[in-house]
């Protein structure tokens, strides 16, 4: 199946961002009754600053396959989504997301549709900072999965100054165990992510931006080792000698360890390094 625009080059994201903690102590908590209702509850605490953020999260999903999502985080701001799959047409999802502050008496609102075929995979969003929506429009093709070429374009519209506000678009080769994608973001910013998976063990990937008018470039590689199906180790290093660090293992049933660490290579006595730790706990 052709993924969807927002998920080009995910893999290479998750193997650069996913499971790091860098100056934060995080703590989640899932759980799922006999009625079908779930539970996540998340919670950071920096630790220079002490400031904690955090959210209460419940997902239902009725019989008639409508599902309700509820959010409340301690900015005290209250969400509340419904989506549902497959109702007109097989491949189809439609969602409305609803947000209130109370202290600010600001209101969100935003809907998005999606279609996907082995092919192909097209989705439009509305937004409404105003009366006049902001509309995203992406779409992705695909050859047959054997052949795993793609590409795909995202456009950002503004109806209130009638403006194009951001364009990208893409081209690569996407299949499970290798990923290239090639991203032209607003004619100007260059992005190439790159993943494989060598054999079951290992996993890598290179990240590289490049900007037309500064000329200046980044560039990443990250890769991941599992052990088991109980631990994990992570690391990466990018141009500026940031190094980072992850080691995931089961402390014991239903409750999951990562240690994080973020050395500056510049300056290992003085540098700004960083560490964290992320506890999860699933019953």
């Amino acid at each position: 199946m052709i993924p969807p625009f927002c998920d080009l080059g995910k893999a290479t994201k998750d193997l650069f961002n996913k499971n790091y903690y860098f100056g934060l102590l995080s703590v989640d908590y899932s759980s799922k009754s006999s009625q079908g209702i779930e539970l996540a509850i998340k919670g950071d605490n920096e630790i220079k600053s002490g400031k904690l953020n955090g959210s209460i999260q419940w997902n239902y999903k009725f019989d008639n396959g409508l599902k309700n999502t509820v959010k409340w985080d301690t900015k005290n701001v209250l969400s509340s989504n419904f989506s549902i799959e497959d109702a007109i047409k097989l491949g189809s999802k439609f969602t409305a997301d609803l947000g209130f502050s109370p202290d600010s008496g600001n209101k969100t609102l935003k809907f998005q549709s999606s279609y996907k075929r082995k092919f192909v995979n097209f989705g439009m969003d509305f937004s409404f900072p105003n009366l006049k929506p902001v509309v995203v429009s992406n779409i992705v093709l695909g050859c047959t999965p054997t052949k795993g070429y793609l590409a795909g374009a995202e456009l950002t519209f503004d109806t209130s100054r009638l403006l194009l506000t951001k364009h990208k678009f893409s081209l690569g080769f996407h299949k499970q165990e290798l990923s290239l994608i090639g991203t032209m973001i607003n004619g100007t910013d260059v992005e190439a992510l790159v993943y494989q998976d060598i054999g079951s063990n290992v996993q890598v990937g290179v990240q590289i931006n490049w900007n037309w008018n500064s000329r200046a470039t980044e560039f990443g590689v990250a890769a991941k080792y599992v052990f088991d199906c109980d631990s994990f180790i992570k690391g990466k290093v990018n141009n500026k000698s940031l190094m980072g660090f992850a080691y995931g293992f089961r402390a014991r049933d239903n409750v999951d360890v990562i240690l994080n660490a973020e050395i500056d290579g510049k300056d290992l006595e003085k540098g700004n390094h960083r560490f964290g730790l992320g506890l999860s706990y699933s019953p």
